[in-house]
């Protein structure tokens, strides 16, 4: 039995869809780069960065008030125990799609904990070399992400080294 004739359009759809999650990461990511981000630089961009901007403050950062109180909640966090729970875990999805999800999670976790260490260790000191390391590291990121996008369009697995061997271990 081929494993990739269960394949179906609706599953290659959500496995890019998913990536998007992975997409946002990257570009709050960016954002730490300040004035110097990349996102910044890319003339055709301006008339949708409000656009991008009020994404990520939602995605992000949102804010409820709760009984007078001011309550931050990251909804990535949310998001990434949902689709860990609901897709990853459950045998009833696809191994594809599961695949694609885990992998979307992989990237997440690797753009947060690049966020956490500059943003803790480079962040004081800032300027041109912090915004070299994070565009760096953004493009690297998004290359990434694009790539395992186009693979899932393609009903192909995308094999990124170190992030694959990893997601090959959580999904049975």
């Amino acid at each position: 039995m081929n494993w990739l004739s269960k394949i179906t359009p609706g599953d290659r759809v959500f496995s890019v869809l998913v990536y998007c999650f992975a997409l946002l990461d990257i570009i709050a990511l960016s954002f730490l780069a300040g004035g110097n981000a990349l996102l910044f630089q890319v003339p055709f961009l301006s008339p949708i960065l409000p656009a991008i901007l009020g994404v990520i403050l939602i995605y992000k950062y949102p804010v409820i008030n709760l009984l007078g109180g001011t309550l931050v909640i990251d909804l990535s966090f949310i998001i990434f125990i949902l689709l860990f729970a609901l897709v990853v875990r459950n045998p009833r999805w696809t191994r594809f799609l599961r695949y694609n999800t885990m992998q979307t999670i992989m990237i997440g976790i690797v753009s947060s904990l690049c966020y956490l260490t500059l943003d803790t260790f480079l962040a004081p000191i800032g300027g041109f070399p912090l915004a070299i390391l994070v565009n760096t590291i953004v493009i690297f990121l998004f290359g990434i992400a694009v790539y395992s996008m186009v693979h899932a369009a393609q009903r192909k697995y995308a094999n990124v080294s170190i992030i694959s061997d990893a997601v090959r271990a959580q999904v049975p």
